[in-house]
Order: C-alpha cells, then structure tokens, then sequence
C-alpha cells in the first residue's frame, strides 16, 4: 500500500487530494487498486496527517494477515475511563486550552483520581499503564510546570466552566472542610487548626467549596486555622466578581447556623441548618408535631414553619432588624430517624459494655472517647436523661432561613446541599485529596484544583445517568475496556478489549463505542 496525491481540474482551479492504494497484479497485469479515499488536500500538514493514516493502515493489515502466535502481545493499559472523560468533557475544551501544551497533563491527573481509590499511584506510573497518545513522554518537572501554570490560569478555567456549562447561579451551595497533611509544614496555608478529619497534632488547609447545578464552580484554599465565617465573605465577593450574578440564595450546612456566621449571612438571602442540640432549637424540635399537611411527597419528609424567639444580646439596631426576616422550619425524616435510633442504641451498648469492664477513671474515660457523651462526668454511669433526647431528636432537623422561597422549595436546597457533603465526601475519599506532600503553597492550591477538576468530571459522568450511579461504580465498569499494545514489525498498533458491561453504560450516557483499533505508535 502507498499514499498517493491525485490533481483534478474543477474550472480554473486544480485541486488535490490523497488517497491510499494499492499495486497489484491481475491477470498478468499490473494495476492499481483504490484502498481508501482520504480527502483534500490543502497543505503539508494534511499530507503528514494522511500518512500517519497510511501507517495505521499498514498495521492494521499485518496485524490481519498475521499468524496469532507470532503476534507480541502486552499488557492491557487502562483506556475506558480516559476515553469516555474525554468526550464526557468536550464542552470544557476551551478550559483545557487555556493551559496550552499543558492541559493533557492536567486532564490525565483529574482522570487518574477518579481511578485510583486509594489515590497512591503516581501520575508517571498512571501515565506508563495507560493509552493516552496525546502524552508521548512525561516527566516530573513537566507535571510540576503544569500544576504551577494550573493556578496561574484558576480564574479564567472556572469563569470558562461556568461559561461553558451554565449552571443556574440563583442558587449556590457552599461548604467548607480541611484536608491535613505529613509532615511538618512551614509556609502560610499549613497551620493547626480544628479538625474535621479529627486527626490531632496535624497541620491542615481548609477548602471552601461552591457548587452550583450539582458542579463546582468555584473553590479557594484557607489557612487552616481560618474559622468558617471568615471564610464566607471572601468566597461570596469572588462569586459575585467572577459570575457577575445578581440574586443569589446561599446555601450552607450547619456549621454556618450560629451566631457569627448568620450575622454575615443575613447580609444575603440564605438557607442554612443549625445544629439541633442548640437552644432554642432543642426544645422546639422535640415538641413539634407534624400531620398529614406536612408532608412532602417528593422528598420523603415532613416540614413546618415554627416560631422561634431570637435572641438579640450584644446585637446592633441593624442586625436586630435582619432577625425579623428570619424564618424557621421543622424537619422530621421517618427514614433517618430508624437509623439515628438504631445507632444510638447501639452505642448505648457499647458503652454498657465498656463501664461493665471493670475500668475506672482515666482509663474508662479513655476508653469510651467520643462515647463519654452517654454517660454522666465520671463516666460509670449512664446518662439516661440525655439519651432519651437523643431519641427524641432522632431524624429531626431545624432550617433557618430568610428567603421568600415556599417550605418545600427550601427543602429541595438542603437535600441538594446534602449531595455537595457527599460529593466532599468523594473528594476526600475515592479522589483522595489526602495525604497531601507538595510544600510551596502555589502547589497545594494546584493539588486542591486537580482534586476538584476530578470531582467536575465525576458530576459530569454522574449527572449523565441521573445520579443513578456513584462514580466508583462508573469508573469500575467503564475500566473494563481495556488498550492491547500489539507490537509489529512496522511498530505497536493499539485495539480494545471487548465489554458488554462498558458498552451498555456508555450508550446510556451517549457516549460513541470506539472502533477496534485505536492508534499505533
């Protein structure tokens, strides 16, 4: 087979193209065979183009004619997972661009979370066991280069997601969580500070988190001695500046239902929970009945406005005046309170168990740790009173609130700020943004950003099934079609592995099933 260039007069104009044939010989004649028609061509670079195509071609056909056990095969590499994120992200093309020759580097490492759970293997070893031909060679100061260009572009990729996604901006979920790290860190980010992963003696980050449309559209790294208030104006003037959206309704979870942060909140329009055990709020979930008419349907839970006095000390004229917009509603989960039950019982056994061992004092306290709770103070005693209002506010919740939205409307916003806790969760976990080793604080800011481009791709592929499937179990099955290197004479020439499984779940995102073979090298 041969690549040849043909000319054809159209008017006045001659135009060429390309073509791949073939010389043969029939009946004692030599002749010419048409293989494939290629297409115009318009330069050099088409040329190059169709003669990396003639290669293929080549291959392909001595793969074809080839006796099996002559045939080099090695090891699979990992290809479903790369190929689908590839054209599941192709609305972000333009965000990827903005890194120039660095963006394949960056998409390779968000990728490459989403499929090591445990988040150990390195991007270079990630790289040598994968098909991924638009990165021949990588090296480490290659990546090093890309994460820093990565935070240098931060604002342009997220205006460019939002730009290219357009999620709905009236209603923007925030949530904050630390991340600690090995090692003794010395730099302005790194600092002790209250943990959520309960790791003591570790210095930590925080990472404030907004999403919006069930996507991240905006994230920054805190000192990780920054308590969460503070870090709320900063990340509300950054989405106002970046997104230039007018109404925004801020969504937070618990941690911003207190004093300090409501004062900066009431500012805006905002949904929040509080923490139940608080007063007044206690009191007024374990009283509150709920009927028929307050159930929502949709959502599988009840919910009413109640009254709740606010108390005012220490406030200004201003900030009294804010509290009497301020709405309250009860919420009570049939489902999540068998749950709450069943776990505070069997705790209670638990700690039964421990003051019947026979420890006393500083050992038996020890013991039960966080379970001291259930006891009195010297812990030998059970705590009867306080357990039976742990089951009286089993499944019940407070939101707090000072929009005009209709109960129901408020409730759709915490259950979607719940998925953003489960979607930290995963950012945490299956991406592992932990443990973290980078020490200039540009690099962990590029680390966080990585982590969260993966927890964008993981959306995307969950969003696309309807949130029916978690994105392990996506990421599980679509890494099942599989690269075979074949090596040839002329070179390795790459095809896929079969999987039913794979093919079904990429038809239900649309996703095209890719040809057998894939590219040589």
């Amino acid at each position: 087979m041969r690549l040849r260039i043909g000319k054809a007069v159209r008017g006045k104009s001659v135009l060429r193209y390309a073509e791949i044939v073939d010389d043969i010989v029939k009946d004692g004649k030599r002749t010419t065979r048409l293989v494939r028609y290629l297409g115009p061509v318009k330069s050099e670079e088409d040329v190059e183009r169709y003669r990396k195509t003639l290669a293929l071609e080549k291959r392909k056909m001595s793969v074809e004619r080839a006796d099996i056990r002559d045939l080099d095969i090695l090891p699979h590499r990992n290809f479903g997972m790369i190929y689908s994120a590839g054209l599941i992200t192709s609305p972000l093309r333009k965000a990827f661009e903005l890194l120039g020759e660095h963006g394949d580097i960056i998409f390779l490492s968000a990728v490459s979370r989403l499929m090591s759970e445990d988040g150990s293997i390195s991007l270079i070893r990630f790289h040598e066991t994968s098909y991924y031909p638009q990165i021949r060679e990588l090296k480490k100061d290659s990546i090093y280069e890309a994460l820093d260009h990565l935070i240098e572009k931060k604002d342009e990729i997220e205006q460019a997601i939002v730009s290219a996604l357009k999620p709905d901006l009236r209603r923007v979920y925030y949530d904050l969580t630390s991340t600690y790290f090995e090692g003794r860190e010395k730099n302005d980010l790194v600092l002790f500070g209250y943990s959520r992963d309960k790791k003591r003696g570790k210095k930590q980050v925080n990472i404030g988190l907004m999403m919006a449309d069930g996507i991240p559209i905006h994230h920054e790294v805190f000192p990780g001695n920054m308590i969460d208030p503070k870090t709320l104006r900063p990340m509300h003037i950054d989405l106002r500046k970046k997104f230039h959206v007018g109404r925004v309704i801020f969504v937070g979870d618990r941690a911003f239902g207190r004093r300090p942060s409501l004062q900066y909140l009431e500012r805006n329009e905002y949904i929040t929970a509080v923490y139940r055990w608080d007063q007044p709020y206690r009191s007024i979930l374990m009283s509150t009945e709920f009927g028929e008419r307050d159930y929502i349907k949709d959502l599988d839970l009840y919910a009413k406005e109640v009254d709740v006095k606010w108390s005012t000390n220490g406030l200004s004229k201003r900030e009294t005046k804010r509290t009497r917009n301020r709405r309250a509603v009860a919420v009570y989960s049939p489902e999540r309170e068998s749950e709450d039950i069943a776990d505070i019982e069997e705790k209670v056994s638990v700690v039964k168990s421990m003051i019947d061992s026979g420890k006393r004092g500083s050992d038996l306290l020890d013991a039960l740790g966080k379970l001291r709770s259930y006891t009195k103070s010297n812990g030998t005693e059970m705590d009867h009173e306080k357990i039976k209002e742990m089951k009286m506010l089993a499944g019940r919740f407070m939101i707090v609130s000072d929009t005009d939205l209709s109960i129901s409307e408020m409730m759709k916003g915490c259950k979607d700020l719940w998925k953003i806790e489960r979607s930290f969760r995963t950012m945490k976990s299956f991406i592992e943004v932990r443990p973290v080793y980078h020490r200039k604080d540009e690099r962990i800011e590029a680390h966080v950003f990585v982590c969260v481009l993966s927890l964008l791709i993981s959306r995307l592929f969950e969003k696309a099934l309807d949130d029916s499937m978690t994105i392990a179990r996506i990421s599980e099955t679509i890494s099942q079609l599989e690269a075979i290197p074949v090596h040839t004479e002329g070179g390795t020439i790459f095809l896929r592995t079969e999987s039913d499984d794979a093919k079904n779940l990429m038809e239900k995102m649309n996703i095209p099933y890719p040809n057998k073979v894939l590219d040589t090298w």
